[in-house]
Order: structure tokens, then C-alpha cells, then sequence
């Protein structure tokens, strides 16, 4: 009886979809070029930071170290 009460609660329409993704997980390696870009992109006082890393497919927080690393290469 126990398990009929649970199978009930159960109906398809209840389940969502799950997507696995497997395989190796690679770090991108930006050139000088687009690090420098992208930075200064991200320098303009009327553009935000988060915008730009979304953008770009980079996350916030390294936005905020590649700036001093470009800044001072350049």
C-alpha cells in the first residue's frame, strides 16, 4: 500500500530533464591580445565589469586579476 501512494506522486510530468556533460574539462588560455582587450574593454567607467565578462565568457573575479597582470605587460 506504502508503494502505490508512492508511485502515484510520481507522473511523468513531474520529472525534469537532466543533461550530464562528461569529458575532459580544459581551461582556456587567453593570448596577450585578448587578455589586453578584454581589459580594456572592461577599463571604460560607463561600461560594467560584469557585462564584460559575460560577454567575453570569462568569469568576473579573473576579469579583476588579468587587469593588473595587463596592465603592467603594457
Amino acid at each position: 500500500m506504502h508503494q502505490d501512494r508512492h508511485q502515484d506522486g510520481h507522473d511523468a510530468a513531474s520529472y525534469q530533464r537532466i543533461e550530464v556533460i562528461t569529458g575532459e574539462r580544459r581551461r582556456r588560455s587567453w593570448s596577450d591580445a585578448e587578455k589586453a582587450r578584454i581589459v580594456a574593454e572592461s577599463a571604460d567607467p560607463e561600461t560594467s565589469i560584469s557585462e564584460v565578462a559575460r560577454r567575453n565568457g570569462v568569469n568576473r573575479g579573473l576579469l579583476r586579476e588579468l587587469a593588473p597582470q595587463i596592465r603592467t605587460v603594457a
